[in-house]
């Protein structure tokens, strides 16, 4: 038997066994509300991430994740397409501009339908819906999704970003690259 340390007794004086000390919260009640707490003594287990902060990567431009059709254009520009978008401080829409191979088209795009493309990425969309269990997320058809670039495995699998910057493995079969309309 072990000896039981203070850091082995809950705030109840029951002992702790080793596997619930991995993964044990307490709740602290606080002018802001509650909030979470890691109570273990043991350090995290550190996971090997691609891009820890995605906020510190260079964006090279945005994409339209959804067809979007501005208010001041009789065009639609498409889920798919490149677009030269700039931050103004408004924080529900982008000044850009769109090139759709006939003409540009300058507006405001909602936030919303517009996901940022940062370097070593390439746009591609799903090709069928998706389960991935093991992130426990699905990949409907037709979704925009970003490749990250030099990250095909042995198996065949590609590391992708979606627009609410998840990143999972997808095997290459299951994408193509956008279509033009």
């Amino acid at each position: 038997m072990e000896d039981i340390t203070s850091t082995d007794i809950d705030e109840y004086g029951a002992p702790i066994r080793r596997f619930e000390k991995k993964v044990r919260f307490t709740n602290l009640q606080s002018s802001e509300g509650i909030r979470k707490r890691f109570n273990s003594p043991y350090r995290p287990i550190e996971k090997e991430v691609l891009y820890n902060d995605l906020s510190k990567r260079q964006v090279v431009s945005y994409c339209a994740t959804h067809d979007v059709r501005p208010y001041n254009s009789d065009l639609i520009i498409p889920k798919g397409l490149s677009i030269k978008a700039y931050d103004q401080g408004d924080p529900n829409w982008y000044w850009g501009m769109a090139y759709d191979g006939r003409s540009v088209t300058k507006t405001y795009l909602p936030k919303s339908s517009v996901s940022p493309v940062y370097k070593n990425e390439t746009i591609m969309s799903v090709r069928k819906n998706i389960c991935l269990s093991k992130e426990s997320m699905t990949l409907y058809r037709g979704q925009i999704v970003f490749v990250q670039n030099n990250s095909l495995s042995i198996d065949k699998k590609l590391t992708i970003r979606t627009e609410t910057n998840k990143l999972v493995n997808c095997r290459l079969s299951f994408l193509e690259f956008p279509q033009k309309k």
